[in-house]
């Protein structure tokens, strides 16, 4: 499923959006196309907490965006993310993984 969601993406991004100036470019990939914020944002009752948008706090645990993000589109949303204010939040360090079940 998130392949498939990654080969839809990278479909649609290819696509006129390409001219696009990093920053702006980098914003709409990571606001819009990848609503990065519906898993990096905190939450709360009723949504977001004020704030935090962006601020961290959930792991992808697979290697699922690794070599499948163009480079001019990654560098564009790192451009973005290095423009936006700085959220201070204590994230948890990563587990380890578990051995699987026998």
């Amino acid at each position: 499923m998130r392949l498939g969601i990654v080969l839809a993406l990278s479909l649609v991004v290819a696509g006129p959006a390409a001219a696009q100036p990093a920053l702006e470019r980098g914003k709409y990939l990571v606001e819009v196309l990848g609503a990065c914020g519906n898993c990096h944002s905190p939450k709360q009752p009723g949504g977001e907490v004020p704030g935090k948008h962006l601020a961290g706090g959930f792991e992808i645990k697979e290697s699922f965006y690794a070599g499948k993000i163009a480079r001019r589109d990654l560098q564009a949303s790192i451009a973005y993310l290095r423009s936006a204010k700085p959220v201070k939040n204590a994230v948890r360090p990563p587990e380890p993984a578990k051995p699987p079940a026998h």
